[in-house]
Order: C-alpha cells, then structure tokens, then sequence
C-alpha cells in the first residue's frame, strides 16, 4: 500500500497525513487528488475546490483528536465526496 494514496474499488480512495501536515491539510490533498481539481483558486484554476471551511472548520477537525489523544472518525461531505477522516492521519473518500 502506497503511503500516499491507494485505490480499495472504484469510488473509494485512502490517503495518509504525512508528519508535516494537519488533517485539515490531508483532506485538502485528498480530495483535490481525487478530484483533479486545484487546491486553491489562482490564475488557470477555474476547476479549484471549494474552502474546506465549508463543509467543516478545519481548526476544529484538526484539534479533535489531539487535545487528548483519544482514538476515532469524523464523517462530513465534502466536494462530492463522503470523508471519513480517521484519528490516526488516515483519510478516506468514497464518492
């Protein structure tokens, strides 16, 4: 298994945070993988992804699972996409 993204069927991607970045970030890297579609706005971006603002608060994703080390899942729809973002880094799309 890939430690950047691998494919379990068709419509399912799985993506692992690296140590240098947020959860928030992973699920920005996912899906703009996932989707072809720029991060960001920017000149040529017309096909960019929506803020991940929102479908959630980044801060408050990023902070759930390490103010006290407990082990779980947020499940939220972003960008046509149902994310399953996993206390450990992993981040999972099924569309």
């Amino acid at each position: 298994m890939s430690a950047n993204a691998c494919n379990h069927r068709p419509s399912t991607h799985v993506f692992v945070r690296s140590d240098a970045e947020s959860l928030s970030d992973t699920v920005i890297r996912a899906v703009s993988t996932a989707s072809g579609r720029s991060p960001t706005p920017g000149p040529g971006a017309d096909a960019s992804l929506d803020p991940l603002y929102t479908a959630i608060d980044p801060d408050a994703l990023d902070s759930v699972f390490t103010a006290d080390g407990s082990a779980g899942t947020v499940t939220f729809d972003y960008h046509g996409y149902t994310v399953t973002a996993h206390s450990a880094g992993r981040v999972v799309l099924d569309a």
